[in-house]
């Protein structure tokens, strides 16, 4: 069970969370906002503390900068967001986490989730794996998106097998160079509002990892 999330503001200690529960709040003009806030990198407080203009945050103009100062001047006297809206992170808190654990990056050996041109992603699968390689990694998974998503050029069964033999010959070359990396083969299939696939059993049986989104009828009501 969650415990209670509620908490106690004082001058200055509003997070970009804090943020986006107000902005939520107040009108449906500043839904769009409140879900720009969680993804601010800079923590707004900051911004103000430092002298700077909260309208250099995405979706801040002048008139949510205004409210925003006057939220961290005078915040309410407690937070508690619904459970729709309960204990997700920020970006800006996100990004402090490895800071603050530096030898977790060390750790990291792989990457399982990329995008190629196969779908909507911006370079090769040799481009993501000289990549992979650049930062000590071991391996990849090649996830493009799938034909369910045509808007983002998603891969059918024929598209991913071709692309399964560019991947073979990407680690054939890494094999003959002695380059201790390998490419997986993936994808990540769009699945339908009640959890079908949209690529066919034997397709996918052939992958090493089968990775599922929804990507489409997200603000239903019903489970």
């Amino acid at each position: 069970m969650k415990g209670d999330t509620s908490v106690s503001m004082t001058k200055g200690s509003l997070d970009n969370g804090d943020i986006a529960e107000l902005l939520a709040r107040e009108a449906m003009a500043f839904k769009r906002t409140c879900g720009e806030a969680f993804l601010w990198t800079e923590v707004a407080t900051d911004l103000k503390t430092t002298g700077r203009s909260l309208t250099e945050l995405r979706g801040g103009g002048p008139s949510i900068a205004r409210m925003i100062h006057r939220w961290i001047e005078a915040p309410p006297p407690s937070l508690k967001p619904p459970e729709l809206r309960a204990e997700f992170l920020t970006m800006a808190r996100a990004h402090r986490v490895p800071k603050k654990n530096p030898q977790w990056r060390a750790n990291l050996k792989g990457d399982l989730q990329m995008h190629t041109t196969g779908s909507d992603g911006s370079g090769s699968v040799a481009d993501m794996a000289a990549q992979g390689i650049e930062r000590g990694y071991e391996y990849i998974a090649i996830t493009d998106l799938t034909k369910g998503l045509k808007i983002a050029n998603g891969q059918d069964e024929r598209r991913l097998k071709v692309q399964g033999k560019e991947i073979a010959s990407v680690n054939q070359g890494f094999r003959k160079s002695g380059i201790a990396f390998t490419v997986l083969r993936s994808t990540e299939v769009n699945l339908s509002p009640v959890g079908e696939v949209d690529l066919d059993a034997s397709t996918l049986a052939e992958l090493d990892i089968v990775l599922g989104s929804f990507h489409s009828a997200l603000r239903r009501a019903d489970d």
